[in-house]
């Protein structure tokens, strides 16, 4: 899945996170984590309801990049 757009979250002491906007719907299977190349990026809860976005741990550029789920 492709990632549209990567939105920073930077709330400071040592609490950052990155929501990924992506090209469909987030998968309905159980996952803990994005892959992302040779990275692998755990995803944290996010509220809201958006269907296309999922939040992961830290500050990632991801753009333009695909991922994958697991």
């Amino acid at each position: 899945m492709k990632v549209n757009e990567s939105i920073p979250l930077d709330f400071g002491d040592s609490k950052s996170y990155t929501v990924l906007v992506l090209d469909g719907r987030v998968p309905d299977t159980r996952f803990t984590s994005v892959l992302c190349g040779a990275e692998t990026i755990k995803t944290v809860f996010m509220s809201g309801g958006r269907l296309d976005a999922v939040a992961v741990e830290g500050i990632h550029d991801f753009t333009g990049r695909e991922v994958t789920f697991a």
